[in-house]
């Protein structure tokens, strides 16, 4: 062999070995971050392991629909409350009592003592953070990460600030379609479920879960739902949910909830609809059908058109406030005006043109 070709292969063997090496710490380092994103995400299901005190408030948005979500534990006793645009539920879990309280669109809070047993309750008394459940959840979750292959991490955790806090965003998808027809049901996996979900979760250092994503397709339609931390606490401020609530007279809850399952079917029927004009129109003609003006909020581009109706079929000039938009705010001044001849409403108006037909049309 040649000198120079000695030389040659030489610098070839260092550079390959120099890139085997370096292949090698790469795969090292993915492995370590694979490792540690798979620790964090079982580490923010046992943020609550073992306190006797939590407060925990999320904003919820399943496709375009709203819930305000707290949960609260104190030693007395333990706390749901699930707040949307149709209802108000809060369910009180105490030693030796359980009583859930329902509000129904505008009408007064009942509250009254139910069976922890039934249906409904267990719905609700399933968000509480509880040892027996969380030590459930980690073993199914090691099984779905290690074992099953269900959860995918995708590359690497980015460092995000949510509400002024820094946390590791994280991406990863759930396919519970390489489970076998005998596991799936063990992880609440039906024939009709979702099998497959595209997923991300942002979680601080110390493992609280600021946001969460899942989408997924169900029943020929794309779904989303959204979780955001809205505020968390350890202290006392759990206390104050659980006061004992009196219990109403004449009150069956269980007749409220199937009342409140059927209004959100027909909410639900309306975000099915195939575009967003129609499930708005429906959303706007629901609110009438009921006369609940707060349905108007989640009409979305009917939204301010919603309001102005009601203005003017209750004749009531303060939902005019409610109006998003000032066009539509103006639109809304200048009908209630018109509907009671009072020139003192355009003075509401800010558009000059506007201004001058309201006061032409209301003297």
């Amino acid at each position: 062999m040649s000198k120079t070709n000695f030389v040659v292969m030489l610098v070839v063997i260092i550079l390959l070995g120099g890139f085997i090496v370096y292949s090698v710490q790469q795969n090292a380092q993915k492995t370590d971050t694979q490792k540690q994103i798979k620790e964090l995400y079982i580490k923010s299901f046992q943020i609550a392991k073992g306190k006797t005190t939590y407060y925990y408030n999320y904003n919820e948005k399943i496709n375009s629909y709203n819930n305000t979500d707290i949960i609260a534990k104190y030693p007395n006793g333990e706390y749901v409350e699930i707040k949307s645009v149709i209802s108000e539920k809060k369910l009180y879990l105490f030693d030796n009592q359980t009583i859930m309280c329902v509000k129904l669109l505008d009408d007064n809070e009942s509250c009254g003592e139910v069976d922890e047993n039934a249906n409904y309750v267990k719905t609700l008394s399933s968000l509480i953070f509880d040892d027996k459940s969380t030590e459930k959840t980690i073993e199914n979750l090691k099984t779905l990460i290690y074992n099953k292959s269900v959860i995918q991490f995708i590359g690497q955790a980015v460092n995000k600030t949510i509400e002024g806090r820094t946390c590791n965003f994280i991406d990863y998808t759930l396919n519970y379609s390489v489970l076998s027809l005998s596991d799936a049901p063990k992880f609440g996996i039906g024939p009709s479920s979702p099998k497959f979900f595209r997923s991300s979760v942002c979680i601080t250092d110390e493992g609280v879960t600021l946001y969460k994503k899942f989408d997924y397709d169900y029943l020929g339609s794309n779904r989303t739902n959204e979780f955001y931390l809205i505020e968390q606490s350890d202290k006392d401020k759990a206390k104050t949910l659980l006061d004992r609530p009196n219990i109403t007279e004449n009150i069956t809850i269980s007749d409220l909830v199937a009342q409140e399952i059927i209004l959100k079917q027909q909410l639900g029927n309306c975000y099915a609809k195939p575009t967003s004009l129609e499930k708005d129109s429906c959303v706007f003609s629901m609110s009438f059908d009921l006369g609940y003006k707060e349905l108007c909020n989640a009409a979305g581009a009917k939204s301010d058109i919603c309001y102005i109706n009601f203005a003017i079929s209750q004749n009531n000039t303060g939902i005019c406030q409610s109006v998003g938009s000032s066009e539509f705010k103006d639109d809304c001044y200048t009908e209630m005006a018109g509907k009671n001849k009072n020139q003192t409403f355009c003075n509401q108006i800010n558009n000059v043109t506007k201004q001058t037909y309201c006061l032409n049309i209301s003297k």
